[in-house]
């Protein structure tokens, strides 16, 4: 019997399983280009239109935060593993991109945005599609806490280095400030 290509059909459901399952076919590794496939990630069980079922075991990043967001618009799962950062089409999980391995939340907009917050303190915002918008990296941020997205204004919480808490408001359509 042959395995099923993962490839044939779109995913229309996923699980975030616990660990690598001990039976079945080998998982499909995902990584941030050091392959690593001996070794347990993120783990999630994938579901194509067909019925059929696949593994894929995606190589964490830096960071404690980990989660799975839909972006409808573009047909894509947007996998974040421990801050590793993965853009997985629906239709072809073997067009895989990467983002970073160091996000340490996200949120998304009304308008469908996708908003990332990173390790170093930069904000990462792609549009419904998965298309990269804007990118800020000038917030002086020691820490960085996304607060919301609404009606087109990105606020967040930053700490400076010397410890000092500031909100920023941010155009959610082009980074700007907005006081």
């Amino acid at each position: 019997m042959t395995e099923p290509d993962s490839t044939t059909c779109q995913i229309v459901r996923w699980e975030i399983l616990p660990g690598l399952p001990g039976e079945g076919p080998v998982p499909k590794h995902f990584h941030l280009g050091r392959p690593t496939p001996w070794a347990e990630g993120f783990v999630v069980r994938f579901w194509n239109s067909d019925g059929t079922a696949w593994v894929g075991n995606f190589q964490i990043g830096v960071t404690f935060y980990s989660g799975i967001v839909e972006l409808p618009a573009g047909k894509l799962l947007v996998i974040v593993a421990r801050g590793a950062c993965y853009f997985l089409p629906l239709n072809d999980p073997e067009t895989v991109m990467v983002e970073s391995g160091e996000v340490i939340s996200s949120l998304v907009s009304e308008e469908g945005s996708l908003i990332l917050a990173h390790l170093t303190g930069e904000i990462s915002v792609f549009d419904s599609t998965g298309t990269l918008r804007w990118r800020r990296n000038d917030l002086g941020a020691d820490e960085l806490v996304l607060k919301s997205c609404a009606s087109g204004l990105l606020v967040a919480d930053v700490q400076d280095w010397e410890g000092n808490w500031r909100t920023v408001r941010l155009a959610e359509m082009d980074g700007s400030n907005l006081g």
